[in-house]
């Protein structure tokens, strides 16, 4: 039996390419829910969505971890990083949605 709070749990790491750089973001699944997926289309932030699904990544400054809330995605991460993350994002949303064959 499947519950909701094992689907909370999982996590699925993937790998983000910018330019010539790899981002590793992990995320959480349960958090594209149709509150979030609506929040896309009617035009959410970049910044919002990362809050909302990463739960890490290895983004640093100075050597140290930057954080993944809206307030310093927004201020410190780069507008084209941050797409690139959340176009990846939304991938693994379309492809979380195919059936499978």
């Amino acid at each position: 039996m499947l519950s909701i709070e094992a689907l909370l749990e999982d996590r699925v790491t993937i790998h983000v390419r910018y330019l010539a750089h790899t981002l590793e973001v992990t995320y959480r699944p349960s958090g594209f829910t149709t509150e979030m997926v609506n929040g896309v289309i009617s035009g959410k932030s970049h910044g919002e969505i990362i809050e909302q699904l990463v739960e890490s990544w290895d983004l640093t400054e100075d050597g140290e971890p930057i954080g993944t809330d809206r307030e310093t995605v927004e201020r410190i991460v780069p507008v084209p990083v941050q797409r690139a993350v959340t176009d990846a994002l939304l991938r693994e949303l379309r492809g979380a949605t195919d059936p499978e064959v």
